[in-house]
């Protein structure tokens, strides 16, 4: 049960590719809370027979505030540049 906060349970790799956009640096929270995002992340157990289930294994658990998360993901070192969109617009709409 949810009591607080916003939970994601995502494939490791899925959050590793978060963090390519919002850093691993990002500073994190050690409670929920009301404004406090938390990412369980999980991988698969090694590859078993036809017709068995694989486990699913805890990776990590991370916290981290709503606002921090959404201010690297608008402004994530991935992400080009303000110029480098505009110059992509024009070209589309051959404006050059």
């Amino acid at each position: 049960m949810v009591h607080k906060g916003l939970y994601f349970v995502v494939p490791e790799p899925v959050y590793q590719r978060f963090e390519e956009v919002i850093g691993k640096d990002i500073p994190v929270e050690s409670e929920s809370g009301k404004n406090i995002i938390t990412v369980h992340t999980y991988d698969l157990s090694d590859a078993v027979p036809s017709g068995e289930r694989r486990t699913l294994i805890k990776q990590r658990t991370i916290r981290f505030k709503l606002d921090e998360f959404s201010a690297r993901f608008i402004s994530g070192p991935g992400l080009p540049s303000g110029e480098a969109l505009d110059q992509k617009i024009r070209e589309i709409l051959s404006c050059m």
